[in-house]
C-alpha cells in the first residue's frame, strides 16, 4: 500500500519540527551566558557572602575544643587445649566440655572478643568502673560524674578491626586521661569477662559433683568425673592472672597533634556554604525584583544595596542620636 501525498506532507513537517526541539536553542545559551554575567555583576555579594560563612567556620572552629586520638592495639589469646592436647577433636578435652556448656573457653577468638567487647558496653560495667575509681574525683580535666557520662565515655571507644586485631581508640580533650581510662578498661574487662566465666563454672562444678554422688552408672560416672575434672582444670586456669578475653599489644598510645577539629575541611565547608548561599540569595533577589519591577518599583541589585549599606546604617545612626538629642533638649527645657 502506497503513501498518499498528505501523509509525506505530514511526516516532512513532523522531521521539521522534532529536528527543531533537538537542536540547542538561542534563548537557552542567552540565559546562561547572561547568569555568568550577573554572577560577575555581583561579585562583590559573591565575596562577602563567602567572607562571612568562612569567619563563622573559624568561629566555630576557635569555640571547638581540641581532641586527640588515642589508639591501643589489642590481640587475641592463645586458645586453651584440653587434657590430650587439643580442644577440637576430643569432647572430653576443656575445649569441648566448657563449649557444651557455654562458657567461651575454647570457642573462637572472636567470640572471646565479643565477649570483652559486650562487657564493656554493659551499665553492670560502667557502675562497677564508677564505684572503684570515683572518675570525677580523680581527673579534673575530663569530669565524669555519673554512671550515663562514664557509659557515655566507654560507648565513645571506636573498635576497629585488623586482620587479627583490633584497635580500641578514644577521642577527647585529655590525653593523659585517655591513655588511663583505656589501660582500666582493659584490665577491668578482661577481669569482668574472667569472673563472669569463673562464677559459671564454679556453679557447674558443683552440679557435676552432686550428680556424680547420685549417680550409679559406672559409664555415667567415668562421663562426670571427666566433666568435673575439665572444670576444675578450667577454674585453675582462671584463677591464674593473665590476659583472659584479650591481650594487649601495644598503647595506649595518644595523636601528637589534634585530630578534631578538622579546620581544612571545616573552611572549606564555610566557602562552598558561602558561595552557594549567595548564589541562592541572588536569584531569589532577582525574582523579587522582576516582580517588583513589573508592578513599577525599583530594586537595586545585590552588589548595590551592599554598598549602600554602610551611609544607610551611618544615616539610621545620625537619626537616632538626634532623636535622643532633641529628647534630651525637650526634657530640659521642660525642667
Amino acid at each position: 500500500m502506497g503513501l498518499r501525498p498528505g501523509s509525506l506532507a505530514y511526516l516532512g513537517k513532523n522531521e521539521k519540527s522534532m529536528t527543531t526541539e533537538v537542536l540547542p536553542d538561542d534563548n537557552d545559551r542567552i540565559s546562561a551566558v547572561g547568569f555568568f554575567i550577573k554572577l560577575w555583576e555581583e561579585r562583590l555579594f559573591i565575596i562577602v557572602a563567602i567572607l562571612i560563612s568562612v569567619l563563622a567556620s573559624e568561629i566555630y572552629i576557635l569555640g571547638s575544643p581540641v581532641k586527640y586520638t588515642t589508639t591501643m592495639l589489642l590481640g587475641h589469646v592463645a586458645a586453651v587445649d584440653g587434657p590430650s592436647g587439643g580442644s577440637s577433636g576430643n569432647s572430653s578435652g576443656l575445649g569441648g566440655a566448657i563449649a557444651l556448656i557455654g562458657l567461651g573457653v575454647g570457642s573462637s577468638n572472636d567470640t572471646k572478643f565479643n565477649l570483652f567487647l559486650t562487657a564493656m558496653r554493659t551499665e553492670n560495667f560502667a557502675k562497677a568502673l564508677q564505684a572503684k575509681y570515683h572518675f570525677e574525683k580523680k581527673h579534673s580535666n575530663t569530669v565524669l560524674p555519673s554512671v550515663d557520662a562514664v557509659r557515655g565515655m566507654l560507648g565513645g571507644i571506636v573498635v576497629i578491626s585488623d586482620n587479627d586485631n583490633n584497635k580500641l581508640q578514644m577521642q577527647i580533650t585529655d590525653k593523659a586521661f585517655a591513655e588511663q581510662f583505656l589501660n582500666i578498661v582493659y584490665y577491668e574487662a578482661n577481669q569482668y569477662v574472667r569472673n563472669r566465666d569463673t562464677e559459671r563454672a564454679q556453679k557447674f562444678a558443683a552440679f557435676i559433683e552432686n550428680r556424680f554422688r547420685t549417680e550409679t552408672s559406672r559409664p555415667m560416672q567415668d562421663a562426670l568425673g571427666s566433666l568435673l575434672v575439665n572444670q576444675e582444670r578450667f577454674l585453675m586456669i582462671t584463677s591464674v592472672d593473665l590476659p583472659y578475653a584479650t591481650q594487649l599489644l601495644d598503647g595506649p598510645t595518644s595523636s601528637g597533634e589534634p585530630t578534631a577539629p578538622k579546620k581544612n575541611l571545616i573552611r572549606m565547608i564555610g566557602f562552598s556554604t558561602g558561595f552557594a548561599a549567595s548564589i541562592f540569595l541572588i536569584l531569589v533577589w532577582e525574582a523579587v525584583a522582576g516582580e517588583r519591577r513589573n508592578s513599577g518599583l525599583a530594586t537595586p541589585s545585590p552588589s548595590r544595596w551592599l554598598r549602600s549599606l554602610p551611609s544607610q546604617l551611618m544615616d539610621l545612626i545620625s537619626k537616632l542620636t538626634g532623636r535622643s538629642r532633641t529628647s534630651r533638649t525637650t526634657d530640659h527645657r521642660n525642667n
